[in-house]
């Protein structure tokens, strides 16, 4: 998939991405391959989705480099849920947790990202701030928040506008001179 067909997918001008792509700040790593001293990238429908659930994330007051990071994070996956554009309702989820009180570390990191359905991230988040109250000189961990994007919905308007624009899905063959 070229440059342009990425752009137009997810309704981001090229400059803008290419402004994101130079601070290594776009939602997911560019596969980039060498040839002859070039560097070359290809990209393809998932980089498409990943960037609308970038923008998704953006519209609810999310800083670009947030949203970025979220989907870039490797997720906790809370089951073995299919893949998100099979279904409609995989969600990725940065969970915040403080402590008011105490000095015992995290058992879990502060943040952590989860990839699932929405209710059992919810779930896993209430888990872990519980695990983390059973602890021994924990006055009171609190899952502060949790900030949420439906990919599978981000998945399914990036193939509807791909086949509205025409774009040949199958040759993600293609690659360009990364410029």
């Amino acid at each position: 998939m070229r440059r342009s067909e990425i752009c137009a997918i997810a309704l981001m001008p090229a400059q803008t991405f290419m402004t994101h792509r130079a601070k290594d700040n776009l939602p997911f790593e560019v596969a980039e391959i060498d040839g002859g001293g070039r560097k070359w990238v290809r990209y393809d429908i998932h980089h498409a989705a990943v960037l609308i659930a970038a923008r998704n994330l953006t519209d609810q007051g999310v800083p670009w480099s947030t949203a970025t990071a979220i989907l870039r994070a490797k997720p906790v996956h809370t089951a073995r849920d299919p893949l998100p554009w099979k279904v409609d309702y995989i969600h990725v989820a940065k969970a915040s947790f403080r402590n008011f009180g105490g000095d015992v570390p995290f058992t879990h990191k502060a943040e952590e990202v989860f990839q699932g359905r929405i209710e059992a991230i919810a779930e896993l988040a209430y888990r872990w701030q519980k695990l983390e109250n059973e602890k021994p000189h924990t006055s009171h961990v609190v899952c502060t928040g949790l900030i949420s994007v439906n990919l599978s919905q981000a998945y399914h308007v990036a193939f509807a506008r791909a086949e509205a624009l025409g774009i040949d899905l199958g040759n993600d063959d293609i690659t360009e001179l990364d410029q």
